[in-house]
């Protein structure tokens, strides 16, 4: 019993030199902070592309704020739209420099930048945000997800929005 415990004690000795010798990283990169998009659909503007009317006259609201609206705030940051998956093809649909704020988003500006709508399509919307001279974009062309399902899972977390095209 005795032996036991001189190996116990032992190896907690050895664990504890350990630590203490532990050095900070000088190669560690800074850890920045920056924070994340919620954007939030107005209940009261269209929530899906009705294709049972003209795709043109979709209008839809949504406020974009931040997750996080006493943390920090983005340098830059351009709301960014994505159709069908295709997020080589992303587009930008305008700057935005002050949160909360509300966009609309119309049926006639998705024409004019990706051409017609047809049933199904999906339109994702996301901020690209730049802290400090980095880049956080919302859609990476490669199709790497730009949030980590440990964010989407936030209570009331909304870095993502969708409209689809549908036939009700």
């Amino acid at each position: 019993m005795k032996k036991y415990f001189n190996y116990k004690l032992a190896l907690m000795v050895i664990c504890v030199l350990h630590l203490a010798g532990c050095k900070s990283d000088p190669y560690m990169p800074e850890v920045a902070k920056v924070n994340f998009p919620k954007l939030t659909s107005d209940p009261d503007a269209h929530q899906a592309i009705n294709m049972a009317n003209d795709p043109a006259d979709f209008i839809g609201r949504l406020t974009v704020d931040l997750y996080f609206p006493n943390s920090v705030i983005p340098n830059e940051a351009t709301l960014v739209v994505a159709k069908n998956g295709t997020y080589n093809n992303v587009k930008e649909m305008q700057p935005i420099t002050q949160y909360p704020t509300v966009v609309e988003i119309t049926g006639a500006k998705l024409i004019e930048l990706f051409g017609d709508i047809a049933l199904n399509d999906r339109f994702e919307i996301g901020l690209n945000a730049k802290y400090s001279g980095v880049d956080h974009k919302a859609f990476y062309s490669d199709g790497r997800r730009a949030y980590s399902a440990g964010m989407m899972s936030f209570p009331g977390a909304s870095p993502i929005l969708t409209y689809r095209a549908t036939n009700p």
